[in-house]
Order: C-alpha cells, then sequence, then structure tokens
C-alpha cells in the first residue's frame, strides 16, 4: 500500500509530465515513420470501403489482415485520415487507454483517491510504454493491444454489473485474443456477463457478416483459425508454445501439435487455478493477469507486443497486499527481461535466449500455482477455528463480488 506525502504526489505528477513529454517527442520522432501496423489497418479499411476483396489482398510491407471483419469497420475512421495524423490519433488513444486502465487497477488495488490513482495511472503508462519492449513496440507499430486492455480493465471493475461482458466482447470482436477473458467471468462467477460477452462478440460479428458478407466467409471459414496465415508464426518473435514447437524440425510432423495441444492445456490449467484462488481472495486484479498470461502462452499467436499486459505488474507490485515473496520475485524478473527483451537477440546469434519470455512467463505462472497450492494444502492441515494466518483473507469479505 502506498503511503505518499503530499509532496510525493506532487513529484510523482511532475514526474508523470515529463515523461509524457518524452512519449510524445518518441511518437514525433519515431512512430510518425514506423507504423508498419496502423497501416496495414489503414490500408485494409480502405480497400474495404472501396469494395476490395480485403482479406486477399496484402498491405503495407506484403502483410495480410489478420483481424475479424468488424474490425476492419472499427478502423476505417483512421483510413479517413492523413497517414500523420492517423498515427498522432491513434497512438494517444493507446496510451490514454493504457493510463486509464492503470489508473482503474490502481485504484482498485490501492487505498488512493481518484486522483492519485489517475497520477499513478498516467505515470505508470508513459514510462511502460518507453521502457518495456512489448509495449514500445506495440506503440510504434500502431498496435491496438493497449486499446484492448484499457477496455478490458474498464469492462471488469468499471462497468456496472448489468453491462458487463459487453466491452470484452466487442474486443474479440476486434481481434480473437479476448475471448480468454470470458473465462475470467466464468471464474469470478459472473455468468450473466460472460453470456453478454459471447452475445456481443456474435452481435458485432452478425454486423460485420451483413456488411461484409464475402470478407467475413473468408475469413471465418478459410483464415481465422489458420496460424500460418498470420506469417511466420513458428519464429522467435511468437513468444507463445506454438512458436516453441515450430522450432521443431519438418520430420517432427504431427509430435508439433501434440506437444504445443499439451503445454498450452496444462499452462491454461494453471492459470485458471491461480485465478479460481484469486478471486476466492479477492485478488481480483492479479487474478485478470493470470488468464491473462495463460492466454498469452497458450495461444497459437503471441507477439512479443502481445505482451503489453506486463505493464499490470508495477501497479500489483505497487499493491503490495499478501503476496508471496518468491511470486514477487518472478513478477520482478518477468517485468525487467522486457527491458533489455534478449528474446530479440537471436537476431544476432544468440538463439538459446529466444524464448526467454516464454519460459520466464511460464515461471512466473508455476510459482503463482506452486505458492496457491501450498497455501490450498497448508489450509486443509490447520485446525477448524485457527486464526487467520498471513496472507489469509477474511472468508466473509472475499466471497465473489459483482460489483466493480
Amino acid at each position: 500500500m502506498l503511503a505518499w506525502s503530499s509532496t510525493s504526489w506532487r513529484r510523482a505528477l511532475l514526474c508523470g509530465v515529463a515523461v509524457w513529454a518524452v512519449v510524445i517527442a518518441v511518437i514525433a520522432r519515431v512512430g510518425t515513420t514506423h507504423s508498419l501496423d496502423l497501416e496495414v489497418y489503414r490500408q485494409a479499411a480502405s480497400n474495404m470501403l472501396h469494395g476490395g476483396a480485403t482479406y486477399n489482398s496484402t498491405f503495407a510491407d506484403h502483410l495480410y489482415f489478420t483481424y475479424p471483419p468488424f474490425a476492419l469497420l472499427f478502423f476505417s475512421p483512421l483510413s479517413l485520415l492523413s497517414m500523420h495524423a492517423a498515427v498522432w490519433v491513434w497512438d494517444l488513444c493507446n496510451v490514454l487507454a493504457l493510463a486509464v486502465g492503470l489508473s482503474v487497477l490502481a485504484r482498485r488495488c490501492m487505498p488512493v483517491s481518484k486522483r492519485h490513482a489517475v497520477v499513478l495511472g498516467a505515470l505508470v503508462a508513459a514510462a511502460s510504454c518507453l521502457l518495456f519492449e512489448p509495449l514500445r513496440n506495440s506503440l510504434l507499430d500502431g498496435q491496438v493491444n493497449l486499446v484492448l486492455i484499457g477496455a478490458i480493465v474498464l469492462d471488469v471493475f468499471v462497468v456496472p454489473p448489468r453491462g458487463r461482458g459487453v466491452l470484452i466482447g466487442l474486443a474479440a470482436a476486434i481481434k480473437l485474443t479476448p475471448l480468454v477473458f470470458v473465462v475470467y467471468l466464468l471464474i469470478a462467477g459472473e455468468r450473466r456477463a460472460a453470456l453478454r460477452a459471447g452475445a456481443a462478440f456474435v452481435a458485432a460479428t452478425a454486423v460485420a457478416w451483413l456488411v461484409l458478407p464475402g470478407g467475413s466467409s473468408t475469413f471465418w471459414f478459410h483464415q481465422a483459425f489458420s496460424p500460418s496465415h498470420k506469417g511466420g508464426t513458428r519464429s522467435d518473435w511468437n513468444q507463445s508454445w506454438w512458436g516453441f514447437v515450430g522450432r521443431l524440425p519438418e520430420s517432427a510432423g504431427s509430435l508439433r501439435l501434440v506437444l504445443w495441444v499439451a503445454a498450452s492445456a496444462v499452462t491454461f490449467a494453471l492459470g485458471v487455478y491461480v485465478a479460481r484462488r484469486y478471486v476466492a481472495q479477492g485478488r481480483r486484479a492479479e487474478a485478470l493477469f493470470a488468464i491473462a498470461l495463460a492466454g498469452l502462452l497458450a495461444s497459437p499467436v503471441s507477439w512479443t507486443h502481445h505482451w503489453s499486459w506486463v505493464a499490470v505488474i508495477p501497479i500489483l507490485l505497487l499493491a503490495r497486499g499478501e503476496r508471496h515473496r518468491a511470486v514477487t520475485i518472478a513478477m520482478v524478473v518477468l517485468l525487467v527481461l522486457t527491458i533489455p527483451s534478449p528474446y530479440g537477440w537471436h537476431l544476432r546469434g544468440a538463439w538459446p535466449l529466444a524464448f526467454s519470455l516464454l519460459f520466464v512467463g511460464v515461471g512466473l505462472l508455476v510459482v503463482m500455482a506452486a505458492v496457491e497450492w501450498r497455501a490450498a494444502r497448508h489450509a486443509e492441515h490447520e485446525p477448524a477455528g485457527a486464526p487467520l494466518g498471513a496472507g489469509t483473507a477474511d472468508p466473509a469479505s472475499v466471497g465473489p463480488r459483482s460489483g466493480g
């Protein structure tokens, strides 16, 4: 818990302003000439508006548009702007969405005022975009990840129960990976929100199908579940189990698929176990992160910029709480790893480090699961009526909650 003085908060505010100034300078210097993914979004949306065969065409640097058809409708306003204007609008939307999401988490995890939560969230968001490779990559390439993170956090912690799930469903209609957070809603006991997320996903997909019947048919029947269509998924930049097993020789054949399914199933099961334990203890922000981490590891495609969820870690670390020291250390290791990003050094011949992000992420999830399993075993052997130990929340206060 943060116990800063008013002077410390003013310094944090000034530091945040300075860091945001650097972020804006980086966007001006690099983002306006480097936003390859944004250019793909814009060109694909423009192609769609002009009646082109979007899913059979390539854009920018000979890249396919690999998102669902609803994403074309979502990105279409950007195609009406010049590239320079689109970079500014889109990058600022991304960092602002991240800042809002982290502010919400800070407010959720710490006993701080809304004003202080905004200061902290904005500072961590700006610093993360500069320090951590997944966020830096996402921002400078003009990716959509940070907008989706903000939408998911808002849905889980801010949207009232009667509307919860809609933002997750719409996010999944833009990019399929947020579907994993329906699992979080189910774990949290919010079945109606999970159904609402599914309904929003189906409705958005149906709207896109009405507008783009040909493109929708091509995407959903031929491309959606084909990782190879997304380009180079059996590479070191795909920091998931599929990327790793893809490095096995071609002679491995179906063994690669078997290994991926097995590793992904075990990994995701660990994530669900950890999330269930955290939800039962009222640690919902950590539960959300556990599901995000499990999803990244099990997904067929987790480019390094997909790992932008590491921006949540500084907020969790500052919140402290009753987290086991081993989990804290593992979180710090994962966060620090993304600064020098050795998983990219394979370009200079350092292949053994190529999947370091994957394995450190697996290590963090395993440590989380081991700590929770040990705590559960310890609780089973405690005599009835024993006082609550350190790290065990009061059962009267940790049941599933439907509020934000």
